[in-house]
């Protein structure tokens, strides 16, 4: 990574853990801390921006002369009225639509994205997605830790990637919950593990449930891939979850050794499944 490389940093503890590889790798970047993300970060080069300033984020890159750009983190979607516009912002909110905004829009993330990633093309720098970066980030297919699903249970499995591609195709979300075949949780706005919270179950069934989660169909994979990690598996293992399935190199599990310790702890499956042939 010889250009100057700049993180856009979300919440959550894997743009801190981007920041260390970029620290130990000697990489020429800086970070650009939005709203929920870290407040400061060591020695690194860093700033701190609000979402709605657009401008200064796109002079200062240009100052420094940033070449790359990597987004990474949680960034909860402002209603438009807690925006600090400047004229960018503005520019963006006419061209995807005040709806876009608005709390239960129907424009999902991936849609917003897009023309975010169109607007920042144009300035002249290039989006790259975090597994450019770092390779280990993904599962390969297969049964990942000591336990497997049963016959049933992968029954349910392939009723659920196909439910949780649907949703994804929707741009509604990326994770949805099965148990017995049928549906019982679809991801929103809220995130996965809002999702895991809202289920109520009961722990005396004979049937559990599994968590699904894969990348929507036709998302620019550069951001907001599906993320789990530990604070997920933890949410998993408390609601009595018998398993949790990903998308083989599609969807990011942060924290590995630490997911599949606690997976094999709790006998929770965690399978990765190869979804391509229902994203052609």
């Amino acid at each position: 990574m010889d250009q100057h490389l700049a993180v856009i940093a979300g919440a959550g503890s894997l743009p801190i853990d981007l920041i260390h590889y970029c620290k130990s790798m000697n990489f020429n970047y800086t970070v650009f801390s939005l709203d929920e993300g870290p407040n400061n970060f060591n020695d690194s080069p860093f700033y701190k921006f609000k979402i709605g300033q657009a401008s200064k984020i796109i002079k200062k890159m240009h100052q420094i002369n940033v070449k790359n750009i990597v987004m990474v983190g949680k960034v909860s979607r402002p209603s438009i009225f807690d925006f600090n516009y400047d004229l960018k912002t503005i520019r963006f909110i006419f061209k995807v639509g005040f709806n876009s905004f608005k709390k239960y829009s129907k424009k999902g993330d991936d849609f917003i994205l897009k023309s975010l990633i169109e607007d920042i093309e144009k300035e002249g720098f290039n989006v790259i997605g975090i597994d450019e970066i770092i390779s280990n980030l993904f599962l390969p297919p297969g049964n990942i830790n000591n336990y497997s699903p049963t016959k049933q249970e992968i029954i349910d499995i392939n009723i659920g990637i196909k439910s949780s591609k649907e949703l994804g195709k929707r741009d509604l979300g990326q994770a949805i919950i099965i148990k017995e075949g049928e549906v019982i949780g679809e991801e929103d706005s809220n995130g996965t593990d809002h999702l895991i919270r809202s289920i109520n179950i009961n722990i005396k069934d004979e049937f559990k449930p599994i968590l699904i989660k894969t990348v929507k169909p036709y998302q620019d994979r550069r951001v907001d891939l599906p993320v789990i990690g530990a604070t997920t598996v933890d949410l998993c293992i408390e609601k009595g979850f018998r398993g949790i399935v990903v998308e083989a190199r599609g969807t990011i599990v942060h924290n590995q050794e630490y997911v599949i310790n606690r997976c094999n702890e709790s006998g929770v499956f965690l399978t990765s499944i190869d979804c391509s042939p229902l994203d052609e």
